[in-house]
């Protein structure tokens, strides 16, 4: 009876870059290392040393103001935009009120962030959550 290969990720700094369904008896990948996996794992994939796990969808562009005001209730954080808000100058007040989207890469919504303490991570997650609405 044949031996059954293991489907094998080749990770390199905690990220998979390559599957291998089939290889010889004693091989070794010439870059990163091979860890016997599952047949979920795809290649740009995370490896903690324990587990893989699907890469984080990637962050839109510009999500909608209703999409964003819905992620910002979900976390907790519109009650107190609508207090940043009624403190800003008329102008930034307006950016918001009559935005027909909110952009990623906006320097208003940077410095909006910053002034919440929130980092770039977080702020992806935001509008990764954004997006769900």
């Amino acid at each position: 009876m044949d031996a059954v290969t293991p489907r094998l990720a080749i990770v390199q700094g905690g990220l998979v870059i390559q599957i291998a369904e089939s290889y010889p008896e004693g091989w070794s990948p010439s870059e990163g290392v091979a860890i016997a996996c599952g047949p979920h794992p795809q290649p740009g994939w995370l490896y903690d040393g324990e587990a893989f796990t699907a890469p984080p969808p990637p962050v839109p562009e510009s999500v909608t103001p209703l999409q964003a005001r819905r992620a910002l209730r979900q976390a907790g954080m519109l009650a107190g935009l609508r207090q940043f808000l009624a403190a800003s100058p008329e102008e930034v007040q307006e950016a918001w009120d009559y935005a027909i989207e909110v952009r990623r890469d906006d320097p208003m919504l940077a410095g909006m962030a910053k002034a919440f303490g929130i980092d770039e991570e977080a702020l992806d997650d935001l509008f990764r959550l954004a997006a769900t609405f």
